[in-house]
């Protein structure tokens, strides 16, 4: 990996996205890529499919400036290609000479949603601040458990997908969604730290 990412040779980025593509089918990673310093994705383990990440710019996401900053990152969001949400672990890749990029997983919860929704029981997780990741009822991704504080709204850029409605408004309610004692909350990523 850091021999494609320093030399940036065609054969040593070819190597890398069978390699990627090889890893992600033995794990339950969703996708695995490497960016470089610049954040443009150089290899990716769907470099075959219609909609690679090869080529993409991902300088602009919170996991690959962190990564870059502060060597590693965890953060869930909605796929600016995929348009799916996951949760990114990224890592620093670099060598003697300093960072050379940015290594990605993607994983996505799809089966363990599914299995909430088939219990027919509202289930969710959420961050630090209420806004809800991984959910029984997929209308509820990305919208607040609660109004978010002033002093935390920051963290939530105005991405189009947070929706800054508590969830158990009335248009909830009227939806037939039961509230209260009936919906289970867990603990949920917090930056670098698992609350």
């Amino acid at each position: 990996m850091v021999g494609a990412l320093a030399s940036r040779n065609a054969e040593a980025v070819g190597a890398l996205d069978r390699k990627l593509e090889g890893l992600v089918a033995g794990t339950h990673a969703s996708v695995l890529y490497v960016t470089g310093r610049d954040g443009i994705a150089v290899a990716s383990s769907n470099w075959r499919e219609p909609l690679s990440f090869v080529g993409n710019d991902y300088s602009f996401r919170e996991y690959f400036q962190r990564a870059m900053q502060n060597g590693t990152a965890e953060h869930f969001a909605l796929g600016s290609v995929s348009k799916r949400p996951g949760l990114y672990i990224s890592r620093r890749a670099e060598n003697q000479a300093g960072a050379l990029g940015v290594v990605v997983v993607k994983m996505e919860f799809d089966q363990l949603e599914g299995d909430w929704h088939d219990a027919n029981r509202p289930v969710y997780v959420t961050d630090a601040d209420g806004v809800v990741l991984i959910t029984s009822i997929p209308s509820w991704r990305f919208m607040t458990a609660a109004p978010l504080p002033a002093e935390t709204a920051w963290r939530h850029p105005p991405e189009p997908a947070i929706r800054e409605r508590a969830i158990g408004t009335s248009s909830d309610r009227a939806a037939g969604t039961a509230f209260g004692g009936s919906i289970d909350r867990f603990g949920g990523f917090a930056g670098n730290k698992r609350r």
